[in-house]
């Protein structure tokens, strides 16, 4: 596998996984730090599926089997920390030195987002709305 950071591939191929999978991956985003301790017996009982679905799971996201999943978290979480925060620390900050760290938060989500973009798989969402007869439109939430 490359060396992209793990939580990045599980966010992007999250749409495609099946709805046991994505209770791993569920829980693997909301214990990053956690789970590159964890067994995968003890990874699959936390996430609520079976052994086998997590063993699925890795080799989908195209590691050879669970240690090789565990070793990217690793570095995935190691990498994270090395970086710099994603949000600068602010108090008693002027108001132009605040406009500045939230500029620079703001383009660095914009810029993370513009590199996610997968742009064969919008032109094909757009082409099926495209051909649609219908299209419903519902939301959910705020």
């Amino acid at each position: 596998m490359s060396s992209e950071n793990v939580f990045e591939t599980i966010s992007q191929q999250y749409y495609e996984l099946t709805a046991s999978e994505k209770k791993t991956a569920d829980y693997l985003m909301a214990h990053q730090e956690e789970s590159q301790f964890m067994s995968i017996v003890e990874l699959a009982e936390e996430s609520g599926v079976a052994e086998a679905t997590v063993s699925r799971f890795c080799r989908r996201l195209g590691y050879k089997g669970y240690n090789a999943f565990k070793l990217a978290i690793a570095n995935s979480t190691a990498r994270m920390r090395q970086e710099k925060p994603a949000f600068p620390a602010v108090g008693g900050d002027s108001l132009e030195d605040l406009s500045q760290k939230l500029y620079a938060v703001d383009s660095a989500a914009l810029t993370q987002t513009l590199e996610l973009l997968d742009y064969a798989a919008i032109r094909r969402a757009a082409d099926i709305l495209e051909d649609a007869e219908r299209v419903c439109c519902m939301g959910q939430g705020g």
